[in-house]
Protein backbone atom coordinates (compact mmCIF):
# COMPACT_ATOMS: atom_id res chain seq x y z
CA UNK A 1 0.00 0.00 0.00
CA UNK A 2 1.72 3.58 -1.53
CA UNK A 3 1.97 5.57 1.62
CA UNK A 4 1.35 9.72 1.40
CA UNK A 5 4.53 11.91 0.77
CA UNK A 6 4.33 14.74 3.32
CA UNK A 7 5.75 18.59 2.65
CA UNK A 8 8.96 17.49 4.40
CA UNK A 9 9.62 14.25 2.50
CA UNK A 10 8.93 16.16 -0.86
CA UNK A 11 10.98 18.50 -0.06
CA UNK A 12 14.04 16.29 0.66
CA UNK A 13 13.92 14.40 -2.21
CA UNK A 14 13.70 17.63 -4.54
CA UNK A 15 16.80 19.18 -2.51
CA UNK A 16 18.58 15.57 -3.74
CA UNK A 17 17.65 15.44 -6.82
CA UNK A 18 19.13 18.92 -7.54
CA UNK A 19 21.67 17.85 -5.56
CA UNK A 20 22.26 14.77 -7.84
CA UNK A 21 21.67 16.63 -11.36
CA UNK A 22 24.03 19.31 -10.19
CA UNK A 23 27.05 16.62 -9.58
CA UNK A 24 26.42 14.90 -12.66
CA UNK A 25 26.30 18.08 -15.05
CA UNK A 26 29.07 17.42 -17.71
CA UNK A 27 32.64 19.19 -17.90
CA UNK A 28 31.69 20.94 -20.73
CA UNK A 29 29.27 23.11 -18.28
CA UNK A 30 30.10 26.91 -19.08
CA UNK A 31 28.86 29.55 -16.78
CA UNK A 32 27.96 32.82 -18.15
CA UNK A 33 30.38 33.62 -20.74
CA UNK A 34 31.17 37.46 -21.25
CA UNK A 35 29.81 38.47 -24.85
CA UNK A 36 27.70 35.68 -25.61
CA UNK A 37 23.38 35.50 -26.10
CA UNK A 38 20.77 33.85 -24.55
CA UNK A 39 16.88 32.55 -25.37
CA UNK A 40 14.52 30.80 -22.64
CA UNK A 41 11.38 29.56 -22.25
CA UNK A 42 9.36 30.27 -18.78
CA UNK A 43 6.77 28.49 -16.98
CA UNK A 44 5.56 29.13 -13.14
CA UNK A 45 2.88 29.97 -10.76
CA UNK A 46 1.62 32.85 -9.13
CA UNK A 47 -0.33 33.49 -6.21
CA UNK A 48 -2.68 35.93 -8.15
CA UNK A 49 -6.47 34.90 -8.00
CA UNK A 50 -8.27 34.86 -11.53
CA UNK A 51 -11.44 35.30 -12.34
CA UNK A 52 -12.48 31.37 -11.36
CA UNK A 53 -11.21 32.13 -7.99
CA UNK A 54 -8.49 29.98 -8.56
CA UNK A 55 -4.46 30.13 -9.34
CA UNK A 56 -3.33 29.77 -12.62
CA UNK A 57 -0.13 28.89 -14.17
CA UNK A 58 1.59 31.24 -16.12
CA UNK A 59 4.24 31.07 -19.02
CA UNK A 60 6.50 33.40 -21.24
CA UNK A 61 9.96 34.04 -22.70
CA UNK A 62 13.14 35.49 -22.39
CA UNK A 63 16.19 36.97 -24.82
CA UNK A 64 19.30 38.74 -23.52
CA UNK A 65 22.75 39.45 -23.17
CA UNK A 66 25.61 38.31 -20.98
CA UNK A 67 27.65 41.72 -20.90
CA UNK A 68 30.06 40.53 -18.41
CA UNK A 69 30.08 37.44 -16.49
CA UNK A 70 28.62 39.42 -13.56
CA UNK A 71 26.02 41.18 -15.68
CA UNK A 72 23.44 39.84 -17.63
CA UNK A 73 20.50 42.46 -19.22
CA UNK A 74 17.37 40.64 -20.80
CA UNK A 75 14.28 41.61 -22.34
CA UNK A 76 10.63 38.92 -21.21
CA UNK A 77 7.55 38.98 -21.73
CA UNK A 78 5.16 36.65 -19.31
CA UNK A 79 1.10 35.72 -20.37
CA UNK A 80 -0.94 34.86 -16.91
CA UNK A 81 -4.39 33.01 -18.26
CA UNK A 82 -6.68 33.87 -15.49
CA UNK A 83 -9.76 31.44 -16.03
CA UNK A 84 -13.06 31.43 -16.95
CA UNK A 85 -16.29 31.76 -15.63
CA UNK A 86 -19.79 30.55 -16.83
CA UNK A 87 -23.57 31.35 -14.99
CA UNK A 88 -27.31 30.42 -16.18
CA UNK A 89 -30.80 30.95 -15.53
CA UNK A 90 -33.98 30.25 -17.48
CA UNK A 91 -33.75 31.84 -20.06
CA UNK A 92 -30.07 33.90 -20.15
CA UNK A 93 -26.67 33.05 -19.48
CA UNK A 94 -23.61 34.53 -19.20
CA UNK A 95 -19.59 33.86 -19.37
CA UNK A 96 -16.64 35.56 -18.40
CA UNK A 97 -12.81 35.50 -18.72
CA UNK A 98 -9.45 37.08 -18.01
CA UNK A 99 -5.41 37.15 -18.29
CA UNK A 100 -2.64 39.13 -17.25
CA UNK A 101 0.47 39.92 -19.53
CA UNK A 102 3.85 41.89 -18.83
CA UNK A 103 6.29 43.42 -21.67
CA UNK A 104 9.44 44.41 -20.21
CA UNK A 105 13.02 44.01 -19.27
CA UNK A 106 16.23 44.38 -16.42
CA UNK A 107 19.09 42.81 -15.39
CA UNK A 108 20.73 40.03 -13.36
CA UNK A 109 23.68 40.66 -11.04
CA UNK A 110 25.54 36.95 -10.84
CA UNK A 111 27.00 36.04 -7.54
CA UNK A 112 29.81 33.21 -8.72
CA UNK A 113 32.27 32.50 -11.18
CA UNK A 114 31.30 29.05 -10.93
CA UNK A 115 30.38 27.05 -13.87
CA UNK A 116 27.80 25.11 -13.28
CA UNK A 117 25.66 27.16 -10.29
CA UNK A 118 25.24 30.59 -10.79
CA UNK A 119 23.56 32.81 -8.37
CA UNK A 120 22.46 36.10 -8.96
CA UNK A 121 19.87 38.76 -8.19
CA UNK A 122 17.10 40.36 -10.40
CA UNK A 123 15.42 43.13 -11.14
CA UNK A 124 12.85 43.99 -13.95
CA UNK A 125 10.34 46.39 -15.11
CA UNK A 126 8.24 47.39 -17.55
CA UNK A 127 4.16 47.57 -19.03
CA UNK A 128 1.65 45.46 -17.34
CA UNK A 129 -2.22 44.73 -18.86
CA UNK A 130 -5.00 43.43 -17.05
CA UNK A 131 -7.93 41.92 -19.40
CA UNK A 132 -11.68 40.83 -19.24
CA UNK A 133 -14.18 40.00 -21.47
CA UNK A 134 -18.22 38.87 -20.73
CA UNK A 135 -20.56 37.99 -23.08
CA UNK A 136 -24.17 37.56 -22.05
CA UNK A 137 -27.06 35.58 -23.87
CA UNK A 138 -30.86 35.82 -23.48
CA UNK A 139 -33.08 33.21 -25.43
CA UNK A 140 -35.44 34.79 -27.75
CA UNK A 141 -33.36 38.55 -28.24
CA UNK A 142 -29.86 37.71 -28.38
CA UNK A 143 -26.60 38.17 -26.91
CA UNK A 144 -24.02 41.05 -26.23
CA UNK A 145 -20.67 41.02 -25.02
CA UNK A 146 -17.97 43.51 -23.87
CA UNK A 147 -14.38 43.87 -22.78
CA UNK A 148 -12.26 45.50 -20.67
CA UNK A 149 -8.86 46.56 -19.90
CA UNK A 150 -6.35 48.38 -17.81
CA UNK A 151 -3.04 49.25 -18.96
CA UNK A 152 -0.23 50.10 -16.35
CA UNK A 153 3.47 49.06 -15.06
CA UNK A 154 5.64 46.48 -13.24
CA UNK A 155 8.74 46.42 -11.46
CA UNK A 156 10.23 43.23 -9.47
CA UNK A 157 13.10 42.55 -7.84
CA UNK A 158 13.94 38.91 -6.28
CA UNK A 159 16.82 35.93 -6.83
CA UNK A 160 17.45 32.83 -8.68
CA UNK A 161 20.06 30.59 -9.45
CA UNK A 162 21.48 29.83 -13.51
CA UNK A 163 22.21 26.04 -13.55
CA UNK A 164 24.18 24.66 -16.58
CA UNK A 165 23.77 20.78 -17.68
CA UNK A 166 25.99 21.48 -20.63
CA UNK A 167 27.43 23.80 -23.59
CA UNK A 168 24.85 26.63 -23.19
CA UNK A 169 22.40 24.78 -21.99
CA UNK A 170 20.57 24.99 -18.32
CA UNK A 171 18.06 25.67 -16.08
CA UNK A 172 16.70 28.87 -14.08
CA UNK A 173 15.00 28.58 -10.96
CA UNK A 174 13.77 32.14 -9.58
CA UNK A 175 11.50 33.51 -7.23
CA UNK A 176 10.53 37.43 -7.72
CA UNK A 177 8.12 39.36 -5.73
CA UNK A 178 6.24 42.19 -7.92
CA UNK A 179 4.49 45.51 -7.55
CA UNK A 180 2.16 45.64 -10.28
CA UNK A 181 0.34 48.98 -10.70
CA UNK A 182 -2.76 50.16 -13.27
CA UNK A 183 -4.23 53.65 -14.07
CA UNK A 184 -7.79 54.03 -15.32
CA UNK A 185 -9.64 57.59 -15.52
CA UNK A 186 -6.53 60.13 -13.40
CA UNK A 187 -6.80 56.74 -10.61
CA UNK A 188 -4.49 54.16 -9.74
CA UNK A 189 -5.06 51.00 -7.95
CA UNK A 190 -2.01 48.37 -7.24
CA UNK A 191 -1.24 44.44 -5.88
CA UNK A 192 1.72 42.79 -4.69
CA UNK A 193 2.25 39.65 -6.27
CA UNK A 194 5.00 36.54 -6.07
CA UNK A 195 6.15 34.75 -8.94
CA UNK A 196 7.87 31.83 -8.39
CA UNK A 197 9.11 30.24 -12.09
CA UNK A 198 11.24 27.96 -13.88
CA UNK A 199 12.88 28.44 -17.30
CA UNK A 200 15.14 25.96 -19.44
CA UNK A 201 17.63 28.39 -21.47
CA UNK A 202 20.20 28.24 -23.97
CA UNK A 203 23.21 30.35 -24.03
CA UNK A 204 25.18 30.80 -27.15
CA UNK A 205 28.53 32.54 -28.67
CA UNK A 206 30.91 34.73 -26.45
CA UNK A 207 34.37 35.41 -24.71
CA UNK A 208 34.96 31.13 -25.61
CA UNK A 209 33.99 31.68 -29.46
CA UNK A 210 36.74 34.67 -29.70
CA UNK A 211 39.15 32.88 -27.90
CA UNK A 212 38.66 30.34 -30.26
CA UNK A 213 38.73 32.46 -33.07
CA UNK A 214 41.88 34.35 -31.88
CA UNK A 215 43.99 30.55 -31.25
CA UNK A 216 43.05 29.56 -35.04
CA UNK A 217 44.82 32.95 -36.00
CA UNK A 218 48.19 31.59 -34.18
Amino acid sequence: MMQRINRSSLAFYTVLAVALLVSSCPVRAQGVVAGSGEVAGTVGWSNLTGVDGNKHINFGGSAGANLTPSVTVFGEYLYLPMGSVSESVSGASASGSGDYQQFGGGARFNFASSKIVVPYAVAAFGYARLSANATVTVTGVGSGSASAALNGDYIGFGGGASIYFGKGFGARPEFRYERQEFYSGGSSAGQNVVLVTGSLFYQWGGGEKKKKASASTR
